[in-house]
C-alpha cells in the first residue's frame, strides 16, 4: 500500500512540475526582451530621421509573440501633426526597416471620405472600416508617401449591418461601388457586407463584391 502511495505521489509531483514548467515557459514567451525593444526603438529613430519631415514621437513598442505580423518587435510611432499612429519595424522578408505610415494615413483618409456615403446607403450599418494590407510593400511606406490613387491600392471595405442578408443587398452594394467610382475615390477593391448581431455574433456569410 505504501509503495502504491509513493508511486502516486511521485507521478503527481512530476505532473505538477511539468505543468509548472509549461507555465514558466509561457510567461517567458509572453514577456518582451528589453534589449530587443531598445534596439528597435533606436532603429526606428534613425529610420524616422531619414524618411520623415514631420514632428514625431516614439511612444511604445509592440511585441508580437503570436506570429500575427512579419516582425517580432516594432516601434509605435505617432505623427504629431496629423495624429496618425503607425509602426516601424525590420521586415522579415527584406531585413530592412519599413513602416505602416501610408497604410494608416490612407485608411484614415478613406474612412473619412466614405463615412457619409456608407451612412446614406446602408441605413442599418453600425460600423465600417477600411483595411489596407501593410504587406503591400514600399508603396505603403514613408519611402513612397504619395496618395492612395497614385499607389493604385486595392482596399477592403468592411460594412457591418445588424441584420441578416436579404435579396436587395447585392444591388445595394453595387450602388455604393458606383458612388465611389463617380466620386473618383477608388477604381479597384472589395466591399464586404458583414452581417453581425448587436451582441457581436455572425448572422450570415459576408456578401463580397469585387470591383
Amino acid at each position: 500500500m505504501k509503495r502504491g502511495i509513493m508511486v502516486f505521489l511521485a507521478v503527481l509531483g512530476a505532473i505538477v512540475l511539468l505543468i509548472g514548467g509549461i507555465i514558466v515557459v509561457f510567461i517567458i514567451s509572453m514577456t518582451p526582451d528589453a534589449e530587443k525593444e531598445e534596439k528597435v526603438t533606436k532603429q526606428a529613430e534613425e529610420y524616422m530621421s531619414k524618411h520623415f519631415d514631420h514632428e514625431f514621437k516614439i511612444y511604445d513598442t509592440l511585441f508580437d509573440n503570436m506570429g500575427n505580423f512579419e516582425f517580432e518587435y516594432a516601434a509605435k510611432v505617432r505623427d504629431i501633426e496629423d495624429e496618425i499612429d503607425f509602426l516601424v519595424y525590420e521586415s522579415g522578408t527584406t531585413s530592412s526597416m519599413t513602416d505602416t505610415y501610408a497604410s494608416e494615413k490612407w485608411t484614415k483618409q478613406l474612412e473619412e471620405e466614405l463615412e457619409r456615403d456608407v451612412r446614406e446607403t446602408f441605413k442599418d450599418s453600425h460600423r465600417f472600416f477600411v483595411y489596407l494590407d501593410p504587406r503591400e510593400g514600399p508603396k505603403l511606406s514613408l519611402e513612397h508617401p504619395g496618395t492612395y490613387e497614385e499607389a493604385e491600392i486595392e482596399p477592403a471595405i468592411h460594412i457591418e449591418v445588424a441584420r441578416e442578408r436579404n435579396d436587395e443587398d447585392e444591388e445595394l452594394v453595387n450602388g455604393f461601388v458606383d458612388v465611389m467610382k463617380e466620386r473618383d475615390l477608388l477604381t479597384d477593391g472589395k466591399v464586404f457586407l458583414d452581417y453581425i448581431a448587436n451582441g457581436g455574433e455572425i448572422l450570415d456569410d459576408s456578401l463580397i463584391v469585387e470591383f
